[in-house]
């Protein structure tokens, strides 16, 4: 097994975090989108409801 530069470690480790980060970030905007359509869905309907 050939013995890996430093460099390669820091960059494996940057690129999980990335990983890491991006899939919080899905997570949290799946949330807020969520939360945002429900809540457009409920305006929506009380408008059709008032009309």
């Amino acid at each position: 097994m050939p013995q890996m530069k430093p460099m390669n470690w820091i960059f494996l480790f940057l690129i999980m975090n990335l990983i890491i980060m991006m899939m919080n970030i899905n997570n949290f905007f799946n949330k807020n989108l969520k939360i945002m359509m429900m809540k457009k869905k409920m305006m929506y309907t009380k408008n059709n409801w008032m009309w």
